[in-house]
């Protein structure tokens, strides 16, 4: 009896254990997440960004007691339609609502999406134009791109690939693209572009649904996403971005319901979805990341050795199909797949000053890789002498350091379009735009745009994300710090790596979801306060 009490005893200290472990460590992820919640809306309520041009960054100081206002404001009207719903005794929005109209709202989009890409017909520029003209060189037998040269950015673009072999992924699904629909139609990347918009915003009304959220913050969700007018208006950026996007969100959406489920065809369809991703655009690589972590606390929550397992097959998958990959392309084709520019590279140029923002491609990452003739080995040690070089920079003056990552960091994360109207500035339409269309695209409507209505939801969004971490806190499980972790990876991303608001806005779209859910539960307190002044006033009103 002893020993069986013991062991019992033994059992139950164990799980303490664990429970606070797992507590320990949800605090401090959330602790971190609130911090950066709260210094993005700082950032995004006084200062307000915008690229032109060749990534020249301006800074605008900005209103931040209308954003406050505003976000003050509109809670309190959602606060008061919840107020009122409760008295005409109708506490939560039917469920059947959000299925009947969702497919009506989602076909709607698209063809808004499809009307878009047709009127404007804007044509690829940069990376995304070269990727595509080495597509059509693979599939005419032309493997300029992959052979050492120094004028990467010319036709026939000799050295492209040797300098960015990251890229094999998007090239070749470009020409497998264009090998059934026209060699380099970046139109139908561009429709295609769209479909992965819309099914961003449904998985991501999807992943809601797993974590059981109210019907009034799925509705929420799928609004605000659809509003968020920087991912559609980024249809025109063929270089992987929404395909990359989509496939992760697919992939979160799976490994959320392994979760829920325990079924392991959830889990491979994850890994597959990820890897994919990662093929596509390497970015994803942080929500690769974000996943893997997720296993983790989920192998400690519940003593899962399947997890464990899942957290090395999720980094498994993607190596075994980059290498993959790349034999294939090998074996196929004869030719020898580039090292190229090594990744700590870009970290050495995102420490380094450039002519328009600290961060910002300032051309190091080539010259470097050039001089050094193309040896990724002799590249690497010259960055990391680099970045110890800026390392001493900044420990020598720390106010320069912190004004360099203050402006940094805001050029990503306080420009509110994220560069999608930087894609519309070279004019390069197929046809002339009526002058509404191209004053949409980089004229006073996008300055409209961009310096109100973007402007102030973006704070929005960062203000409902603060008010989820606050007001959820306790009630926050394991599996809902999947969107947390990918904030915290993609801002210490943009602190060392080139920067790009563009790179930034996927972490962005994952907040909304969050701040959906938030400023439901702001509204329901605000609910829950109008409902007892007015008890309370019908009871002095009793009592008189």
């Amino acid at each position: 009896m002893f020993e069986e009490f013991n062991g019992l005893r033994e059992v139950k200290a164990h799980s303490m254990e664990k429970h606070h472990l797992l507590n320990y460590m949800k605090n401090v992820i959330l602790i971190i997440f609130l911090g950066i919640l709260v210094a993005l809306t700082i950032l995004s309520a006084f200062y307000t960004c915008s690229i032109k041009g060749n990534d020249w960054v301006k800074y605008r100081t900005d209103y931040p007691l209308v954003h406050i206002a505003l976000f003050v404001v509109v809670s309190v009207i959602i606060g008061g339609m919840f107020s009122a719903a409760r008295k005409q005794k109708r506490k939560r929005i039917k469920p059947g609502i959000t299925k009947r109209i969702q497919p009506i709202v989602l076909l709607a989009f698209f063809l808004l999406l499809l009307s878009w890409v047709l009127v404007t017909q804007e044509k690829p520029r940069a990376d995304m134009e070269i990727c595509l003209a080495v597509a059509k060189q693979i599939l005419n037998g032309d493997f300029s791109a992959f052979q050492p040269g120094m004028n990467i950015y010319l036709p026939p673009y000799q050295g492209y690939m040797v300098a960015y072999p990251f890229q094999l992924g998007f090239v070749l699904l470009c020409a497998l693209i264009s090998s059934v629909c026209g060699s380099a139609n970046f139109l139908i990347i561009q429709i295609i572009n769209a479909i992965c918009v819309v099914l961003t915003v449904y998985y991501l009304y999807r992943i809601t649904c797993v974590y059981q959220d109210s019907t009034a913050s799925r509705l929420l969700t799928l609004l605000f996403t659809i509003v968020f007018l920087p991912l559609s208006l980024s249809l025109p950026i063929v270089y992987g971005n929404l395909i990359g996007l989509l496939l992760s969100i697919i992939a979160f959406y799976n490994q959320l319901f392994y979760l829920k489920e325990r079924k392991l065809r959830f889990a491979f369809a994850s890994i597959v979805c990820i890897a994919v991703a990662v093929l596509i655009k390497t970015n994803e690589l942080i929500l690769l990341t974000a996943m893997a972590v997720l296993y983790l606390l989920d192998s400690i929550e519940h003593r899962s050795l399947k997890s464990l397992i899942l957290l090395v097959s999720i980094f498994a998958g993607y190596f075994a199909s980059k290498a993959l990959l790349v034999a294939v392309f090998e074996a196929s084709t004869g030719i020898a797949v580039s090292k190229g520019v090594p990744m700590i590279a870009y970290v050495a140029m995102g420490l380094q000053n450039s002519g328009s923002a600290p961060g910002w491609y300032n051309n190091y990452t080539l010259d470097i890789f050039f001089q050094n003739g193309m040896n990724a080995a002799a590249t690497a040690e010259e960055s990391i002498r680099s970045i110890q070089l800026s390392m001493r920079g900044f420990s020598s003056d720390v106010p320069y350091m912190a004004q360099f990552f203050a402006r940094k960091i805001s050029s990503q994360w306080a420009d509110p379009s994220f560069q999608c109207f930087w894609m519309y500035e070279s004019n390069s339409a197929l046809h002339t735009l009526s002058p509404f269309v191209q004053s949409c695209c980089n004229g006073s409507v996008a300055k409209w745009l961009h310096n109100g209505i973007l402007n102030y939801f973006q704070t929005f969004i960062y203000l409902g994300a603060c008010c989820y971490t606050v007001l959820c806190w306790k009630s926050i499980q394991i599996q809902e710090l999947l969107f947390p972790i990918c904030l915290i990876g993609g801002v210490l991303f943009s602190l060392i790596w080139e920067a790009q608001a563009q790179y930034t806005m996927p972490f962005f779209i994952l907040l909304i979801p969050l701040a959906a859910k938030g400023i439901v539960a702001l509204a329901n307190r605000i609910a829950d306060v109008i409902e007892k002044r007015e008890n309370s006033k019908i009871e002095r009103k009793a009592n008189i």
